[in-house]
């Protein structure tokens, strides 16, 4: 996903739409995942922007998409909006369909839970998958090393 995902930003597009509906797996080994459904993407600017006229599933969006849309402001997106989602499925396919925030409570929790900086606990860990809520130029994403043997239950030797 994200060398799907760094070819098309290398091209000049932000996706807009990522989420697992979006994603194909195919059955043959190796496996191999898909981005697909390119039907808002939109052509970054020569500033690195795009307008932010029309995004995708709402519970995939970045907290600065959704600070946007809730003030109703015009102000225009970055490919940052689809790294956060391509970090978001991560943590999905990691934890077999869990979304980073949370699960309960539909669509609207989730992006309330986004919004408000309340990720999802596991295992009494928090993932966070963003830092530093300034304005929205300076929104700086992070990783933390999650140790896959939590998710995938391989025995650790």
């Amino acid at each position: 996903m994200a060398t799907g995902m760094q070819y098309i930003h290398s091209k000049g597009i932000v996706h807009r739409d990522m989420n697992p509906c979006n994603i194909l797996i195919s059955k043959t080994l190796p496996v191999c995942l898909m981005i697909s459904d390119f039907g808002i993407s939109t052509p970054i600017d020569h500033d690195g922007t795009f307008p932010m006229n029309a995004c995708g599933a709402q519970s995939w969006m970045a907290p600065e998409v959704l600070e946007i849309l809730s003030d109703n402001l015009s102000a225009r997106g970055t490919v940052k909006c689809d790294i956060w989602a391509l970090g978001c499925l991560f943590f999905y396919f990691l934890t077999k369909g869990k979304h980073p925030y949370g699960n309960d409570g539909g669509s609207f929790v989730i992006q309330a839970n986004v919004f408000y900086g309340s990720p999802f606990v596991l295992d009494g860990t928090v993932f966070c998958l963003f830092c530093d809520r300034e304005p929205l130029s300076s929104y700086h994403y992070v990783f933390f090393q999650i140790p896959l043997v939590t998710f995938l239950n391989f025995p650790v030797n």
